[in-house]
Protein backbone atom coordinates (compact mmCIF):
# COMPACT_ATOMS: atom_id res chain seq x y z
CA UNK A 1 0.00 0.00 0.00
CA UNK A 2 2.72 2.44 0.93
CA UNK A 3 4.54 1.92 -2.41
CA UNK A 4 1.42 2.98 -4.35
CA UNK A 5 0.87 6.07 -2.19
CA UNK A 6 4.52 7.13 -2.46
CA UNK A 7 4.48 6.73 -6.25
CA UNK A 8 1.18 8.63 -6.54
CA UNK A 9 2.47 11.50 -4.42
CA UNK A 10 5.76 11.63 -6.35
CA UNK A 11 3.73 11.95 -9.57
CA UNK A 12 1.60 14.69 -7.91
CA UNK A 13 -1.59 12.70 -8.39
CA UNK A 14 -4.82 13.59 -6.59
CA UNK A 15 -6.69 10.39 -7.51
CA UNK A 16 -5.92 6.82 -8.54
CA UNK A 17 -8.27 4.77 -10.72
CA UNK A 18 -8.30 1.14 -9.52
CA UNK A 19 -9.18 -0.84 -12.65
CA UNK A 20 -9.85 -4.31 -14.03
CA UNK A 21 -11.51 -5.71 -17.15
CA UNK A 22 -14.61 -7.92 -16.92
CA UNK A 23 -15.30 -11.02 -19.03
CA UNK A 24 -16.89 -8.89 -21.79
CA UNK A 25 -13.82 -6.66 -22.10
CA UNK A 26 -15.45 -3.74 -20.26
CA UNK A 27 -13.23 -1.75 -17.95
CA UNK A 28 -14.52 -1.55 -14.37
CA UNK A 29 -12.96 1.08 -12.15
CA UNK A 30 -13.15 2.93 -8.89
CA UNK A 31 -11.69 6.43 -8.54
CA UNK A 32 -9.91 6.74 -5.19
CA UNK A 33 -8.41 9.87 -3.56
CA UNK A 34 -4.69 9.39 -2.88
CA UNK A 35 -5.41 9.90 0.84
CA UNK A 36 -7.41 6.61 0.83
CA UNK A 37 -5.08 4.62 -1.44
CA UNK A 38 -3.01 2.93 1.24
CA UNK A 39 -6.05 1.39 2.94
CA UNK A 40 -7.58 0.18 -0.33
CA UNK A 41 -4.24 -0.99 -1.73
CA UNK A 42 -3.77 -3.25 1.29
CA UNK A 43 -7.35 -4.52 1.62
CA UNK A 44 -8.53 -4.20 -1.99
CA UNK A 45 -11.25 -1.99 -3.46
CA UNK A 46 -14.63 -3.72 -3.26
CA UNK A 47 -16.78 -4.40 -6.31
CA UNK A 48 -20.04 -6.37 -6.57
CA UNK A 49 -19.13 -9.39 -8.69
CA UNK A 50 -22.65 -9.79 -10.12
CA UNK A 51 -22.65 -6.16 -11.29
CA UNK A 52 -19.34 -6.72 -13.10
CA UNK A 53 -20.83 -9.60 -15.14
CA UNK A 54 -18.57 -12.22 -13.60
CA UNK A 55 -21.23 -14.95 -13.24
CA UNK A 56 -21.68 -14.34 -9.52
CA UNK A 57 -24.90 -13.80 -7.59
CA UNK A 58 -25.64 -10.99 -5.11
CA UNK A 59 -25.15 -13.53 -2.30
CA UNK A 60 -21.52 -14.16 -3.30
CA UNK A 61 -18.80 -12.14 -1.60
CA UNK A 62 -17.40 -8.92 -3.00
CA UNK A 63 -14.63 -8.88 -5.53
CA UNK A 64 -11.56 -7.15 -4.18
CA UNK A 65 -9.45 -5.28 -6.71
CA UNK A 66 -5.88 -5.33 -5.39
CA UNK A 67 -3.64 -2.87 -7.27
CA UNK A 68 -0.26 -3.66 -8.80
CA UNK A 69 1.77 -0.51 -7.95
CA UNK A 70 4.21 -1.16 -10.81
CA UNK A 71 1.42 -0.37 -13.31
CA UNK A 72 0.64 3.13 -11.97
CA UNK A 73 0.44 5.48 -14.96
CA UNK A 74 -0.68 9.13 -14.96
CA UNK A 75 -3.43 9.73 -17.51
CA UNK A 76 -2.08 12.04 -20.26
CA UNK A 77 -5.45 13.79 -20.66
CA UNK A 78 -5.98 14.15 -16.87
CA UNK A 79 -2.51 14.34 -15.28
CA UNK A 80 -3.83 14.56 -11.70
CA UNK A 81 -5.33 11.06 -12.11
CA UNK A 82 -3.32 7.84 -12.24
CA UNK A 83 -4.50 4.48 -13.57
CA UNK A 84 -3.48 1.21 -11.92
CA UNK A 85 -4.22 -2.37 -12.98
CA UNK A 86 -5.69 -4.63 -10.33
CA UNK A 87 -5.73 -8.34 -9.60
CA UNK A 88 -9.06 -9.73 -8.41
CA UNK A 89 -9.68 -11.74 -5.26
CA UNK A 90 -13.04 -13.09 -4.13
CA UNK A 91 -13.92 -12.15 -0.57
CA UNK A 92 -15.89 -14.68 1.42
Amino acid sequence: GRQLVDAARAAQLRFVQFSFVDLFGVQRAKLVPVARCQELAEDGAGFAGFAAHLDLSPTDGDLLAVPDPSTLTPLPWKPEVGWVACDLELEG
